[in-house]
């Protein structure tokens, strides 16, 4: 999982959390530097991404991965402090196919949530099984190789 957070309690609780259950997480504290690690190799079996930070906010960065081919399919969640959520971002949300996730968020939530995006991420836009497959890169200083998700 990447977890794309400006705070960085929530981002390491989160990993953390998730660690606990058997996930791989690589964390951003921004859009600019998730994006990064994307370009770099990174291959999430999800993203976890809050919705309002500073630079490129959750909403700019759904859309850019929406529109480019090699990322237009992985699982994405919107984890947000905001009680509450303008019209138009929950339309554009649904409309760009990711989920919404309150703070706070009950660890047992938080879990199920990570398997149910890893789930999706292995089935792959068309609802088969097997679709998605991890890329090769040369190794990154820094950088996960292998795909973020279930060990």
């Amino acid at each position: 999982m990447l977890v794309v957070d400006d705070e960085p309690e929530v981002r390491h609780l989160f990993s953390e959390v998730l660690g606990s259950a058997g996930f791989d997480c690589a964390e951003a504290p921004n859009a600019e530097q998730a994006w990064r690690l994307l370009e770099q190799g990174l291959l999430p079996a999800g993203i976890l991404l809050d919705l309002r930070m500073p630079g490129i906010g959750g909403l700019a960065f759904l859309r850019q991965l929406r529109a480019d081919a090699r990322y237009a399919a992985l699982p994405v969640s919107i984890v947000t402090g905001e009680s509450i959520v303008d019209p138009a971002t929950r339309v554009a949300v649904d409309a760009l196919d990711a989920g919404f996730t309150f703070k706070p968020v009950e660890i047992d939530d938080l879990i199920a949530l990570a398997r149910t995006m890893a789930a999706q991420a292995l089935r792959g836009p068309d609802g088969t099984a097997g679709t998605r497959k991890a890329r090769s890169h040369a190794k990154r200083p820094g950088v996960s190789q292998k795909r973020t998700g279930p060990r």
